[in-house]
């Protein structure tokens, strides 16, 4: 072989190794919030900016963005006025079915919300936010309060949501 080979071929895996590496160091860098329960992967369960998150195990609680309320819902999207490593805020709703008479064939009404993800931490080899923070700005759901913290709970890779208490 020549030096010349030598030399392009060390270039090139060089370069491939730098850009895997910023590739994965760039996403290592932003950080994430469940956005359904399950085994945590990026780009999936956990996502940057999400549209909507479905909090509960069943879908019969979703934070989204203002929509269509009703027994077909049209779920708007999540607006985050601000996504950084260290916080995300955003508005939105708390969409919640009525599950009358069962919760197939239940309504959801939506209740206007405000949104702070904070806290965040490595867990799993996932940086994510592990506080949800909840402010209703109008009707306050049944059984919750005004402001409401969820906290991210865990099992190896199994990450769940936690009801404020």
């Amino acid at each position: 072989m020549s030096r010349h080979t030598v030399r392009t071929g060390v270039v090139a895996i060089a370069t491939c190794l730098v850009f895997a590496l910023g590739a994965s160091a760039a996403l290592a860098g932003r950080t994430q919030i469940l956005v359904s329960d399950g085994n945590a992967t990026a780009g999936k369960t956990l996502q940057v900016k999400p549209f909507q998150i479905i909090w509960t195990g069943d879908a019969t609680g979703v934070f989204a963005g203002r929509g269509t309320a009703g027994k077909r819902p049209k779920f708007g999207r999540l607006h985050w006025s601000k996504w950084t490593a260290t916080e995300g805020k955003g508005s939105g709703a708390n969409w919640l079915n009525d599950c009358i008479p069962f919760c197939a064939a239940g309504k959801y009404t939506p209740f206007n919300a405000n949104f702070t993800a904070y806290r965040p931490r490595i867990i799993s080899g996932f940086k994510v936010f592990t506080r949800l923070k909840v402010v209703y700005t109008g009707g306050v759901p049944h059984g919750f309060k005004r402001t409401g913290v969820f906290s991210l709970g865990h099992s190896a890779k199994q990450f769940f949501w936690n009801f404020p208490v």
